[in-house]
C-alpha cells in the first residue's frame, strides 16, 4: 500500500511539472535599448528584426538581440511609422516640416535612396506587386519602384493619417473629411469613394472575402464592399476606437479605449466574445492562428486564445507600450517608450496575416 502510494505521488508530481512546463509563455527572452522612445512596431525578416525610433534613429537587430547596424536620419527627423522590409530592403518614412521616404540596405544598413515629399508622413509604407505606396499628410498618395521612382501619385480630399491597406489590385485609404477612396495600385485612379459620416484616422483591414473594415472617430465600425464601396453594415461602440479593427480566424477583433476587445461577425457584426483588460486604450491587435496579442498603456502584454477570448497569460513590461506586438513563431516582439525592445517567450504559432508576419505595415493581406 505505501508502495503505492509513492508511486501515485511521484506520478502527480510529474503530471504537475508538465502542466507547468505546457503553460510557462510570457517569459522575457532578452532585451535590447534602442536609447530612443519607440511608438511603431518592429517588422521581422528571417533573423533580422528591425525597430524605428522616435528620434530618427532605425536599428536592426539579429535573433538573439544582438546590434547589426543602426542608422540615423537627419537630426529634424522624427519616426512615427513602422519599417517596411521586402527584399533585402527597409522603407522607413519620417516626420519633418516635409516627409522623407528611405530605402536602406537589410544587411549592412546602407543608404540606397531617399525620396522628400511636400508634407509629413505619420503612416506606414506598404507592399503590393512591386510597389511601395504611403501617403502625406496633405492627402497625397504616392507609389514607388523599389529603385526610388516615382510610378504614379493622386491627391485626394483630406489629410491622411494611416497606412493604406491593399488587397487585389485595390488601394484603400480614409481621409480626415470622412472619405473611403479605392485606388487602382497600378495606375492611381480612383475606383470608387463613399463619403462616411466623420472623418477616418485608422488603417483600414481587408478580409479574404473582399470585404473592408474601416472606422471613423465617432466609434463607428463599417464594413464595404472592396470591389464597389456598398455598405454592408455598420455597428457603433460607446467607447473610442482606439486601434485599427483586424481579421483573423473569421472574427473582426477591435480594440476599445476602455480595455475592451470584441471579437464580432464579420457578417453582420454580432459579437462573438469581448474580454476586458485591466487598463485602457488597447494596442493594435496582433492575431495569429490561436492566439491574439495585445499591449495596453501602462505596458502589460496579453495574450488571449482567440477562440473564446479567455485570458492565456499576461507579462508586464515595466513601461507605457504604444506600438503593436508582432508574433513569430514561440516569439513575441513589443518595442516600449522607454525606448527598450523585449523578445518574449510566446504560444507556439504563425500569423494569420502578414500584416504581423514581420511587416506590420500591410494591413490588408497579400497574395502567396
Amino acid at each position: 500500500m505505501k508502495r503505492i502510494l509513492i508511486l501515485l505521488v511521484l506520478l502527480l508530481s510529474c503530471l504537475a511539472l508538465y502542466s507547468c512546463g505546457e503553460e510557462e509563455t510570457g517569459e522575457e527572452i532578452w532585451s535590447f535599448s534602442l536609447s530612443s522612445p519607440i511608438y511603431s512596431s518592429p517588422s521581422i525578416k528571417g533573423d533580422r528584426i528591425v525597430l524605428n525610433g522616435l528620434e530618427g534613429i532605425v536599428a536592426c537587430l539579429n535573433g538573439d538581440g544582438g546590434l547589426v547596424w543602426k542608422y540615423k536620419l537627419n537630426d529634424d527627423e522624427t519616426i512615427l511609422s513602422s519599417p517596411l522590409i521586402e527584399d533585402e530592403r527597409v522603407f522607413i518614412t519620417s516626420v519633418l516640416n516635409k516627409g522623407k521616404i528611405y530605402c536602406l540596405d537589410l544587411n549592412y544598413g546602407e543608404k540606397f535612396w531617399e525620396y522628400e515629399v511636400s508634407s509629413p508622413i505619420v503612416s506606414s509604407p506598404a507592399l503590393y506587386d512591386n510597389k511601395v505606396f504611403f501617403a502625406g499628410t496633405d492627402g497625397t498618395i504616392y507609389a514607388f519602384s523599389w529603385q526610388g521612382s516615382l510610378i504614379w501619385n493622386i491627391r485626394v480630399e483630406g489629410a491622411v493619417y494611416a497606412t493604406p491597406a491593399v488587397e487585389d489590385g485595390k488601394l484603400i485609404v480614409g481621409t480626415s473629411t470622412g472619405k473611403v477612396y479605392c485606388i487602382n495600385a497600378s495606375t492611381g485612379e480612383i475606383i470608387w469613394d463613399s463619403k462616411l459620416e466623420s472623418p477616418i484616422e485608422l488603417e483600414a483591414s481587408i478580409d479574404d472575402s473582399n470585404r473592408v473594415y474601416i472606422v471613423t472617430s465617432s466609434n463607428k465600425l463599417y464594413c464595404l464592399d472592396l470591389d464597389d464601396g456598398t455598405d454592408l453594415w455598420e455597428v457603433s461602440f460607446s467607447s473610442r476606437v482606439c486601434a485599427p479593427p483586424s481579421y483573423s480566424d473569421g472574427k473582426v477583433l477591435i480594440p476599445l479605449s476602455d480595455g475592451s476587445i470584441y471579437a464580432i461577425s464579420p457578417r453582420g457584426g454580432s459579437i462573438f466574445w469581448s474580454y476586458k483588460a485591466e487598463d485602457g486604450s488597447p494596442s493594435a491587435l496582433c492575431p495569429t492562428d490561436g492566439y491574439v496579442y495585445f499591449v495596453d498603456i501602462n505596458g502589460k502584454l496579453y495574450c488571449l486564445n482567440i477562440s473564446n477570448g479567455e485570458e492565456k497569460w499576461t507579462h508586464d513590461l515595466g513601461s507605457p507600450a504604444y506600438s503593436s506586438p508582432i508574433a513569430k513563431g514561440e516569439r513575441v516582439y513589443i518595442g516600449t517608450v522607454s525606448g527598450k525592445i523585449y523578445c518574449i517567450k510566446g504560444n507556439s504559432s504563425e500569423a494569420n496575416w502578414p500584416t504581423f508576419q514581420g511587416n506590420n505595415a500591410r494591413t490588408g493581406k497579400e497574395e502567396r
